[in-house]
């Protein structure tokens, strides 16, 4: 019995289709009577039902894939740094190692992020939960400023949601002095994290290239 060419490539999208159904059900195991439902909050309504599936977790895995992510628990409140994993090629890295002075650029990635759930204190600056919404942690962009070689600067603002290129002024908090070094070879692409000590307060450290950055934070 001859097969028409239309009925073989049904057959074989029905195939594979059902492969890959089974390779995700393998990868990311839920509820085999249905999709398990799950309540997260919001900042609208506090509470939003999403699926079980793995786009929720695959979504979380392709972040950490494209973004440094640096978590901690800071008195007992998670705080959350990241920034996009910038190599040292590309329209960015070169536009940072000719830039004189001002804000570092990324045409590549969204801007440097900071959300969290404890008040932190970076020299006269004071980062406070609830800037985007009351009762909700505090969600900041991070930008570098290089005043001079020997100068740099750390600026907090309050539009979270920005590309690496769209910094507006007018929405910034404050800015701090960066204790600046370079160390050859020291990152090999741009990276956050923060660092907690004993006492409760801590280091905030950057690093992209040679170059590394440190500002100290307290909790009160």
């Amino acid at each position: 019995m001859k097969t028409s060419k239309r009925g073989l490539a049904l057959t074989v999208a029905v195939l594979l289709s059902g492969g890959l159904a089974s390779s995700l059900s393998a990868q990311f195991p839920g509820n085999p009577s249905g999709p398990k439902r799950i309540v997260k909050e919001t900042l609208e309504d506090g509470s939003l039902v999403l699926d079980e599936s793995g786009l929720t977790r695959g979504f979380a895995a392709m972040k950490r894939m494209l973004r440094y992510v640096d978590t901690e628990s800071i008195d007992g409140k998670e705080v959350e740094v990241h920034s996009g994993r910038l190599p040292l090629m590309g329209i960015d890295w070169e536009s940072f190692k000719k830039l004189d002075s001002g804000i570092v650029q990324f045409r590549a990635f969204a801007a440097i992020k900071m959300k969290t759930a404890a008040e932190l204190r970076f020299g006269d600056v004071s980062i406070k939960p609830g800037n985007v919404s009351p009762d909700y942690p505090g969600l900041y962009s991070l930008w570098i400023r290089k005043v001079s070689d020997d100068d740099w600067r750390l600026i907090f603002n309050h539009d979270a949601d920005s590309w690496g290129t769209m910094h507006d002024p007018s929405r910034d908090v404050g800015e701090v002095r960066l204790t600046h070094e370079t160390e050859e070879g020291a990152n090999p692409s741009f990276m956050i994290e923060l660092e907690p000590n004993e006492s409760g307060g801590g280091l905030l450290r950057l690093g992209w290239g040679d170059h590394k950055w440190s500002v100290p934070y307290t909790t009160s």
